[in-house]
């Protein structure tokens, strides 16, 4: 009583505790030297788990006892509290009773958990695959592309026709504007306009059905007809979240990189899963250019250069002379009224253009055309012109539409000499979801390791690491049931779950151990330890469960830590602790009988 049985408690529970804080840190170890994306979006959050969870150990076994001695100081001396604590509860008999009839009849019991975890990865295709989950923030991006040869200010008309609509929208609380010009670094977001507008849409957080407002805003300013082109952008990607399916093709000829690029927008548009499918391709400009014979214009008493500064549209402001005017220099200057610029060819070349001769001539007598076309932008890479073509997902499934979308393209009788090289969600999640793999797969190997040194044996974390594929089967049922998908976030809470799971397992086979070495038989010390650590260990995955139903039932914004992580530790957890409770006792009675291992045996020696 008293002390010593705080002192007692503390020491048998120390090796258990350590083991399972030691466990969970390994498992988030490998995300800190993961590179890439993955390094980015989970470093931080492994750093803070490691350290957190340091912390919790070391209060766990100092602050925990001196607070349990200090303020349950009367149920710690009494002996009848002691005799009752002693006595399981009616969970516990039941718990006992259930699991007694588990281990006589192992075979059973193990084909129906098996059952049911190949029922839960039987669900996989009805869950789907996305990267960063199926929620979204409230806010829209649309890009205005000029069309060729659009005049300023005929961009800034149509711009505004469409923010005035907006601002008289009640659902939609800021709208931001930016007109670019041309050569500015941000026309690359116009969707490979020289010259464009970026609107930037910010809805109430309380907006209904924002899928469907979404839709109805595109509508409205693709059916407007105005002369450059209005698309809803998914600039998502910069946060690390996007739905879009993406393709980059590669080409020295420009004709058949445009001929491909044209073929694959052909295909997306048709595609009932895709919308909103843009291309960097630009429209190509129609170009005149004007070639003069020197000696020609000789006999006008005219040069090539002076040809050039009467068709120059700017004007050049000779300064004449400086005045100064209340201590301020002022530059005079002289300048023409600026003349309209010509609406055709045909008007530019009947202009009359004044000779050394004193007569005037047109400039159609002057100057050849030949008419052309021209590129305002071309991009390259790798010494070849490439070109996206990109489309958004309607559905949460990404990777079914991205796969059928890529098989309907490999069929596509694309030009010789034109390469594709797949962009956008479906590289992301193949690169990010090997990684997370990579990581999982390492995790597991770290703790068996940690479990192999902490019970200095093989069998007993080899049946710990039994409790970890049930967590599946919960995770997967209750993504299904909420609708999600299997995401980045879904990823990060099954790498969460090897840790807890790991934990509960570890405090159940602890427990068996310590009672085999204290005299009882096998079966014996497995029923017994069950009903002591059932307790602990339904309060342990209830308090967890508890913490992360509020971000279940959230809406918040996509991003690292949201539903689907939630979801998936509750759903898990819930199924692994339960399953926990039969197959680990069912694993390590097994593979202590097959392994002969006779623990008192070993005691002695």
């Amino acid at each position: 009583t008293g002390r010593a049985l705080v002192r007692e408690a503390t020491i048998e529970m120390f090796k258990p505790i350590m083991s399972s804080t030691l466990v969970t840190v390994a498992v988030f170890a490998p995300l800190i030297f993961v590179g890439g994306m993955v390094g980015e979006l989970f470093t931080p959050f492994a750093l803070t788990m490691a350290f957190s969870l340091g912390a919790s150990l070391l209060i766990a076994i100092t602050i925990v006892p001196a607070l349990s001695h200090f303020l349950f100081r009367k149920k710690l001396y009494s002996e009848k509290t002691a005799i009752r604590h002693k006595d399981a509860g009616e969970l516990a008999e039941w718990y006992k009773w259930f699991l007694e009839k588990a281990l006589n009849h192992k075979v059973i019991a193990s084909i129906l958990a098996i059952l049911l975890l190949a029922g839960s990865l039987a669900l996989t295709p009805l869950i789907g695959f996305s990267f960063m989950g199926s929620e979204e923030d409230k806010v829209m991006y649309l890009t205005y592309t000029p069309k060729a040869g659009e005049l300023h200010e005929q961009t800034l008309e149509n711009v505004k026709a469409v923010e005035e609509k907006m601002l008289k929208r009640k659902d939609i609380d800021i709208v931001q504007i930016s007109i670019t010009e041309e050569g500015d670094p941000q026309r690359a977001m116009m969707g490979g306009g020289s010259k464009g507008g970026l609107m930037y849409l910010i809805f109430d957080p309380d907006t209904e059905n924002f899928p469907s407002v979404k839709e109805k805003i595109e509508k409205y300013v693709t059916g407007l007809g105005q002369s450059g082109t209005w698309k809803s952008q998914n600039f998502s990607a910069m946060s690390g979240s996007t739905n879009e399916v993406s393709y980059t093709f590669y080409s020295e000829n420009l004709n058949k990189l445009n001929d491909s690029v044209k073929k694959v927008e052909s295909v997306l548009k048709k595609h009932k899963d895709l919308k909103d499918v843009t291309s960097t391709a630009e429209d190509a400009y129609v170009e005149y250019t004007f070639r003069v014979e020197q000696a020609h214009l000789l006999k006008y008493g005219l040069t090539t250069g002076q040809l050039v500064m009467m068709l120059n549209p700017q004007k050049t402001k000779d300064v004449l002379t400086t005045v100064e005017k209340d201590g301020k220099a002022l530059d005079v200057i002289v300048q023409q009224e600026q003349t309209a610029q010509p609406e055709s060819i045909d008007e530019m070349l009947s202009k009359q253009v004044p000779t050394a001769v004193g007569a005037n001539v047109p400039l159609s007598e002057l100057v050849t055309v030949k008419k052309g076309t021209t590129m305002n932008t071309l991009a390259r890479s790798k010494g070849e012109y490439y070109a996206t073509v990109s489309a958004a997902i309607k559905g949460k499934d990404l990777s079914k539409v991205t796969s059928k979308v890529g098989k309907e393209i490999d069929k596509l009788d694309l030009p010789k000499g034109v390469t594709v090289g797949v962009a956008g969600v479906q590289a992301d999640m193949t690169e990010t979801f090997t990684q997370l793999g990579a990581a999982m797969a390492a995790a597991i190997a770290i703790v068996y390791f940690i479990l192999v040194v902490t019970f200095r044996e093989g069998v007993a974390p080899f049946a710990i690491l039994f409790s970890l594929p049930f967590a599946v089967i919960g995770s997967f049922v209750g993504l299904l049931i909420a609708g999600e998908t299997i995401s980045v976030s879904v990823m990060m809470g099954l790498l969460m779950l090897i840790g807890i799971v790991v934990t509960n397992a570890i405090v159940l086979v602890d427990r068996i151990i310590h009672m085999e070495r204290d005299g009882l038989s096998m079966r014996k010390a497995v029923l017994e330890a069950g009903a002591t650590r059932l307790r602990p260990i339904l309060m342990t995955a209830i308090a967890t469960i508890g913490a992360l139903i509020p971000l279940a039932l959230g809406e918040g914004g996509g991003g690292l830590i949201s539903k689907g992580l939630a979801i998936t530790v509750i759903g898990g957890l819930a199924s692994s602790t339960l399953l926990t409770l039969i197959v680990v006792p069912i694993v390590y009675e097994v593979l202590s009988k097959l392994f002969k291992k006779n623990r008192r045996e070993i005691e002695e020696n």
